[in-house]
């Protein structure tokens, strides 16, 4: 943040009301009730407002995020656990801590829709302990797509660790 702008802390319901009273959308509460969020309040001109969330709240935002994401691969329904690896594999990087439960997910899940995506998500996570889970999958998985899926993943990963 510029040392020129103001920086306030805002209580909790703050945070939560002042983009609909601007005319954003409503956040979704990332952070604990009954803590304050550090929120930076900028007034560049008149009548215009820049909210600018710390990079240490952005960071505990990413790792709940992941954490839902995860907790979402563990459910019954095939539609959530699908739509937690293609979250996860949109996170990319920021979602490391997730390689274990996508590893376990791509070679023990019933449902090839999710373990392609696992496949995906541990190919964009750019972490190279996925890469023998990742070879297993191309070859024995019994989805010819999956195998096709681990493949690219495998291929991704090895460019992104090459960049």
């Amino acid at each position: 943040m510029d040392a020129g702008r103001p920086s306030i802390t805002l209580p909790n319901r703050v945070p939560d009301t002042l983009p609909k009273l601007l005319g954003s959308p409503k956040r979704a509460r990332t952070h604990a009730p009954g803590k304050d969020q550090p929120v930076h309040v900028a007034a560049p001109g008149k009548d215009l407002f820049h909210l600018e969330v710390s990079d240490e709240c952005k960071l505990r935002q990413d790792a709940e995020i992941v954490a839902d994401h995860i907790a979402k691969l563990k459910e019954l329904k095939v539609s959530e656990r699908y739509q937690a690896a293609e979250a996860l594999a949109a996170l990319g990087t920021k979602a490391r801590s997730a390689r274990p439960i996508l590893e376990s997910t791509l070679t023990r899940d019933e449902s090839v829709h999710v373990r392609k995506s696992c496949a995906r998500a541990l190919g964009e996570l750019g972490d190279k302990q996925a890469e023998k889970v990742l070879q297993h999958a191309v070859e024995f998985d019994d989805d010819k797509f999956v195998r096709i899926r681990a493949q690219e993943a495998l291929e991704a990963l090895n460019s992104q660790l090459s960049a």
